[in-house]
């Protein structure tokens, strides 16, 4: 019994189960596979940011668009996580606020700059560059699908509240002060977007514009609490949930080897009967053994 307890638990705190010796806990299992998909991502943004600085004439200029902020914000957040992990709460909060702003550059993107057209038309007609068509088709099309399809899969798990979606609103208002004060410091490139042109528009229609563009940013930020909510389904398996199954066997046995730890303290705890002598205690029996075998002697040698 005492060989089993020592296998299946170690030397632990008092009053908390560990984890058995030979059992390897699923979490220390999916790190690897946790640590390929977040480098996997932040490798893809990173080239995609190299293409698009290198197919570019105007170096100066490309950093003001939202596409690159929020694939940077990919390429550091996921890179990150890659060498060093976040606590539960601030990872989901900050995992979710990029993956927002990815999904508003792919979204924008593709259905209002490039007026919904194919993407792989957009690659392979030739018009730019290569460096410059890669890069756009991985900053606008492969990182969100990738970030999306991360976080969805792998990332939700009901820490999200509504309060977050205001948060969120935070970056984008700061890059559209930043827009709006570099259009007004210089004369040449002054708004990166068409909808942001204060020359062309007005202040007032970028308002209007900048509002709806805030709604929407609260709105699928919404959407996206919501969704971090839904329960689990068959086809979507949460990494919290699945690991806490996963946790069951080993946990289940822990707590059976503390059960059987208890019921040894009892057993020992017990007055100690001559029935129950030969299991609690084998050298007083062996003792009393030899006593019935040699009699006890006086000084000189005799018997009593």
């Amino acid at each position: 019994m005492r060989e089993v307890l020592s296998v299946a638990r170690s030397d632990p705190v008092e009053g908390h189960s560990a984890k058995p010796a030979n059992v390897a806990c699923p979490a220390e299992l999916s790190r690897p596979a946790d640590d390929l998909r977040h480098g996997l991502i932040a490798c893809t943004g990173l080239v995609g940011l190299v293409c698009a600085f290198a197919g570019t004439d105007d170096i100066v200029a490309l950093p003001m668009y939202f596409t690159e902020w929020s694939n940077a914000a990919v390429v550091v957040f996921y890179g990150f996580r890659r060498w060093r992990r976040l606590p539960a709460g601030t990872s989901a909060a900050i995992c979710a606020a990029v993956t927002l702003y990815i999904t508003v550059t792919g979204l924008v993107f593709h259905f209002v700059l490039a007026g919904g057209a194919n993407p792989f038309i957009l690659l392979l007609d030739g018009a730019g560059s290569v460096p410059k068509e890669t890069g756009t088709f991985l900053l606008h099309y492969v990182v969100p699908l990738m970030a999306v399809a991360n976080w969805f899969a792998f990332e939700s798990g009901g820490r999200l509240r509504r309060r977050h979606a205001v948060v969120w609103l935070a970056s984008p208002v700061v890059y559209l002060a930043v827009i709006l004060i570099r259009g007004a410091c210089f004369a040449v490139d002054r708004y990166p977007y068409p909808f942001l042109d204060v020359t062309r528009l007005g202040y007032a229609l970028v308002a209007r514009n900048s509002a709806g563009m805030a709604v929407c940013f609260y709105a699928l930020g919404l959407l996206y609490v919501a969704l971090d909510r839904v329960p689990a389904s068959e086809w979507r398996t949460r990494p919290q949930r699945r690991r806490n199954a996963d946790r069951a066997p080993w946990a289940e046995r822990a707590g059976s080897a503390d059960l059987g730890a208890g019921a040894q303290s009892e057993a020992d705890a017990r007055p100690t009967t001559p029935r129950h002598v030969a299991h609690h205690d084998q050298g007083a029996v062996l003792a009393r053994r030899l006593q019935l075998l040699d009699p006890p002697h006086d000084r000189r040698g005799r018997l009593p």
